[in-house]
């Protein structure tokens, strides 16, 4: 098996070489010794401004001599053009890997979905949009994003528009075939069904506290939850239907100034539906004061 090293002084430079190479799954690595197509290769890539280190498998794809090299801007000495396939399970550690210091700084989680479909081939993108939608089924909301439950909410928003940018069905429908197109639509609907849940305060509250009462502390699924809300309003449409009255009895209350009958009806409702968001959002607003 053959080795190379490949030394990048920084991350651009590093960067450079994905775009124009990687990102096609070739390689150029000098050499003045030729190999045999198909000869197995391994190259370590690093990044001396950050420490960072990475290595691929590949093969020996074809010799290239000095003239081919310099007019394909390889630089001016022979070398080997090596088949690196990139396959999915690699895509995001390459992607953090070749991260520039801009995009770093950039509120952006190296694991969110998403978010190179013009940079993946067909069998790329189909590979990520089935493990996203297995995650919608068993792994919780956060995890929809990259993110953890701990992780700082405050940048679901930023997470979130860049991956919809990237996702929006109208984006790629003429990139990838009918029934691929389809999953990106159906990801982009789960997507925006995650968001709404995280991004409110109480709404997300609700889906961890139901979440651990299941035992599911790292949060329920999107599947998971969506059923567990069906069940729930079946088996409780009257608590419900109560809550809802109390909650419109606040809201007439609070407009003639009168909290605390406002938050009388409010606890009332909870009583019903201990779920109710608008219950629940009017007291913080209300102890907020």
């Amino acid at each position: 098996m053959l080795s190379f090293k490949r030394i990048f002084a920084t991350q651009q430079q590093a960067l450079d070489v994905y775009k124009s190479q990687l990102s096609k799954q070739k390689l150029f690595v000098e050499a003045f010794e030729g190999a045999p197509k198909g000869t197995p290769v391994k190259v370590a890539l690093t990044i001396t401004e950050t420490g960072q280190s990475i290595a691929l498998d590949g093969s020996v794809e074809r010799m290239m001599g000095k003239s081919e090299a310099t007019q394909n801007g390889f630089g001016q000495r022979p070398g080997l053009m090596l088949d690196m396939p990139i396959t999915p399970e690699i895509v995001a550690p390459l992607r953090a890997f070749f991260l520039t210091k801009a995009e770093a700084a950039t509120p952006k989680l190296p694991n969110a979905p998403f978010m190179s479909l013009s940079d993946e081939t067909a069998t790329q993108v189909e590979f990520e949009v089935g493990a996203f939608l297995k995650k919608a089924e068993t792994g919780n909301l956060f995890e929809l994003f990259g993110m953890r439950p701990q992780d700082d909410r405050k940048i679901l928003r930023t997470v979130y528009n860049r991956i919809v940018k990237n996702l929006h069905p109208d984006k790629h429908r003429s990139d990838f075939s009918d029934a691929l197109s389809e999953s990106l639509g159906d990801a982009y609907q789960i997507l925006n069904e995650a968001y709404k849940i995280l991004q409110h305060g109480v709404a997300c509250e609700i889906y961890l506290e139901i979440s651990r009462e299941v035992g599911q502390h790292k949060g329920m699924s999107l599947a998971g939850y969506k059923k567990f809300q069906a069940d729930y309003r079946l088996k409780n449409a009257n608590g419900i239907h109560m809550a809802d009255e109390f909650v419109a009895k606040a809201q007439t209350a609070q407009a003639t100034g009168d909290k605390d009958a406002a938050m009388q009806s409010l606890k009332l409702a909870l009583q019903y539906d201990k779920y109710n968001e608008s219950a629940r959002s009017m007291l913080m607003s209300f102890a907020a004061k």
